[in-house]
């Protein structure tokens, strides 16, 4: 049964190395995915799967030790959770850290105002305002 459980283990592993090779590969995925579907998502799954399931190692060999600690199976527990939240949480401490360093360029440098214009060509008979005969000019239609 114990060396049922360590091929498959090592299949498992196995698979999803080769897996996460060809994901982190230029294409790899792309072509899997184009050539049979259910593999190519696996693959693009296979580094989150491999990711995860490598956490979980410390915690399966928690379980399986004849004398078992609570504390010990709980610490084990605590670093695939550790492991999903801790990224994004940094992450969004980054993004917040990029936003509030770009958005404080935008006034540490003074704006230059450049002098727009517009200039129209005419043959001096055109002036603006309401049309009528008074400002269009006595020679132009109205």
């Amino acid at each position: 049964m114990m060396r049922d459980n360590h091929k498959f283990i090592v299949l498992y592993f196995g698979l999803f190395g080769v897996l996460t090779a060809i994901a982190c590969t230029q294409g790899g995925a792309l072509i899997l995915l184009i050539a049979f579907l259910p593999l190519g998502l696996l693959t693009v799954a296979a580094p989150t799967i491999l990711l995860y399931s490598v956490a979980l190692v410390p915690l399966g060999a928690a379980l399986m030790t004849p004398r078992r600690h609570v504390a010990v199976i709980a610490a084990a527990a605590l670093i695939p959770i550790a492991l999903a939240f801790v990224p994004s949480l940094r992450s969004e401490q980054e993004a917040k850290d990029f936003a509030a360093r770009m958005s404080a360029q935008d006034f540490s440098r003074a704006a230059v105002s450049k002098p727009r214009s517009l200039e129209l060509l005419g043959d001096g008979r055109w002036r603006f305002g309401p049309l009528d005969q008074a400002t269009v000019g006595a020679g132009a239609p109205v």
